[in-house]
């Protein structure tokens, strides 16, 4: 099992040793003590790094969609390859993604590099290949600083007429510390459906409905999860775009370090955030947002909510 060098739990280290005690596992306090937290940080990187590239991706849906037809699904890529990069600064009051009394707020700098292909095939399949590699550093010596590099191969297609879009994905990463050691594989499979509906030229509602499956090198990751969300994006003026999204995720683990907890970890997870975006030129943008986190779990430490607010600048190039 991984041993991460980071620790943002420290303030709980006791609790977990005593926790051991109970099983008679001296001479493994340190190691398990360390898979235990660590864990809990790098399972909720994974799913940053994934939803970035989500989030990377829905822009082009975004800005495709609002040129659409009413209550139709519309996809219109003419420049088929992407790339960018994206820097970004901010501030959370839990960037370890841990019980709320151990959380240890911090300041953050971000950097963000992407390529893509997206297009359509045969003309009715939306298809495409996409990488992020990006970078999180916080202030704090013992806040979770991490590396990922992220792949995602995507294939989808409007159905009903065009008023549900169905879409099916995979995606492989890595996630490392700061100095790019202690890499941790991850593997994420999913399917989803979405529908638009424009509520004027201006304002679009999306909900959308997900299943996935997520593999680990870390095995204690290994977990199912479903996803409904719903996004409401406001096009004010010609050159601003505000997005606010509320989701609610349940997920299911398939064994974390349960021969230790005694615990069948099930996550509850409810997410809200608003963005306000503005076009700079054809390929840059800068944006301010504000989100916040509250899970509920089954296992005490996993258990946490988090506020963050960050502003960044992106450039992208498509061709």
């Amino acid at each position: 099992m991984r041993n991460l060098t980071q620790k943002p739990f420290k303030t709980y280290a006791f609790s977990v040793s005593a926790l051991l005690t109970t099983v008679g596992a001296n001479t493994a306090f340190a190691q398990t003590a360390n898979d235990l937290e660590g864990a809990v940080t790098q399972g909720s990187q994974f799913e940053d790094a994934q939803l970035y590239l989500d989030k990377n991706r829905q822009q082009i849906e975004t800005a495709s969609t609002l040129k659409g037809e009413p209550g139709v699904f519309i996809l219109r890529k003419v420049d088929i390859f992407s790339a960018g990069a994206a820097i970004g600064s901010g501030f959370s009051d839990n960037p370890g993604r841990t019980f709320d009394t151990n959380a240890e707020d911090s300041f953050y700098g971000s950097i963000a590099l992407s390529a893509g292909v997206n297009t359509r095939i045969a003309g009715q399949y939306d298809a495409g290949i996409n990488i992020v590699a990006s970078g999180t550093e916080y202030d704090r010596g013992d806040a979770p600083s991490n590396r990922n590099l992220l792949t995602n191969a995507y294939v989808g297609r409007p159905i009903l007429n065009g008023n549900l879009y169905i879409s099916a994905n995979a995606s492989v990463g890595v996630n490392t510390d700061r100095k790019f050691n202690n890499g941790t594989m991850f593997y994420n499979t999913g399917l989803s459906g979405s529908t638009v509906r424009k509520l004027s030229d201006r304002i679009i509602v999306r909900p959308s409905v997900s299943v996935s499956r997520q593999w680990s090198g870390q095995s204690e990751q290994n977990n199912y999860a479903v996803t409904a969300a719903t996004d409401v994006i406001w096009k004010p003026a010609q050159k601003w775009l505000v997005r606010g999204q509320v989701s609610y995720t349940h997920r299911i683990y398939d064994n974390f370090f349960e021969d230790v907890t005694f615990v069948e970890r099930k996550d509850n997870l409810i997410r809200a955030g608003l963005s306000v975006s503005r076009q700079i030129t054809d390929f840059a943008d800068v944006s301010v947002s504000i989100d916040y986190t509250d899970q509920n779990s089954d296992f005490f430490l996993s258990a946490y909510n988090a506020f963050d607010v960050g502003a960044s600048a992106k450039v992208t190039h498509r061709f």
